[in-house]
């Protein structure tokens, strides 16, 4: 009679008919194919443990399994691995894996493997997918995330709660981190805002503030704002700190609030 066919077998079946899959927003989905649910036919499939689509300067492996259906001959035969058309070492110590480093740099790599099995009378069966490199290319949310650098006086300056004090009669240049300049296209333009007036182009911006104070900075990363530093500007050797600023704050608030009561008081004794 007929094989038949176990649990095993029954769900690699269905694991190979998904095919190819869709994007659905933030999710990729598997298609599907039930024809090929119920079809005998030999058939391969390339499957990827990691990010199929990387970006530069974030480059990642991705491991490759090739996956045989009927499960039969699922560890049976011999598979070639190829890197655009070109055959490639295998370091795996399963010929059905393979270990893919893209290059770091934009572009599509093909990845086939041509499978040979005299069981199921099958040469030279071809299975391909793709790994692609390309630019970061951040969203508004991303993008708003992103904090400026600043140094004063070639030095750091240490932010705290997106705040910043600086001296004016020192260098104050902004900049944003150097992995994330890496990671767009070249063609990117960083605009840099104060006070919410644009006042120069480029991966880092050299300022030369015509007031003491509070100012405050930002960049703009292609169509979207990085988020906005609160920059106080002193003159003189003598630092004020984000700590101090508030401080100061905090001292107004009271002063204010006790006035307050004081004259509420002074109305009620007249009264």
């Amino acid at each position: 009679g007929e094989k038949e066919c176990g649990a095993v077998d029954i769900a690699q079946n269905v694991k190979q008919s998904y095919t190819e899959t869709i994007k659905a927003g933030n999710f990729t989905l598997g298609v599907f194919d039930f024809a090929q649910l119920i079809s005998d036919d030999t058939r391969i499939r390339i499957t990827a443990d990691g990010d199929t689509e990387q970006y530069v300067n974030a480059t990642n492996p991705v491991k490759f399994k090739l996956n045989i259906f009927p499960s039969e001959f699922a560890n049976l035969g011999s598979v070639v691995w190829k890197v655009n058309g070109k055959e490639v070492e295998n370091d795996s110590e399963n010929q059905f894996e393979f270990t893919f480093v893209p290059e770091n740099k934009v572009g599509i790599s093909t990845i086939t493997a041509e499978w040979t099995c005299e069981e199921a009378n099958e040469t030279n069966k071809v299975a391909q997918c793709q790994v692609e490199v390309k630019y970061a290319e951040y969203n508004q949310t991303e993008t708003g995330r992103i904090e400026i650098s600043v140094t004063n006086g070639g030095k750091d300056v240490e932010t705290m709660d997106k705040t910043v004090t600086v001296d004016c009669k020192k260098k104050i240049e902004f900049s944003i981190d150097e992995s994330i300049i890496k990671s767009l296209n070249p063609q990117t333009t960083v605009h840099w805002y104060v006070d919410g007036n644009y006042v120069a182009a480029g991966n880092t911006f050299v300022c030369e503030f015509e007031r003491t104070g509070v100012h405050y900075v930002k960049a703009k990363i292609g169509n979207y704002f990085t988020s906005e530093t609160s920059v106080y500007v002193y003159e003189g050797a003598e630092e004020v700190t984000p700590y101090d600023i508030t401080a100061v704050v905090v001292v107004c608030v009271l002063v204010v609030c006790l006035a307050a009561v004081v004259i509420g008081v002074a109305v009620k004794k007249k009264v």
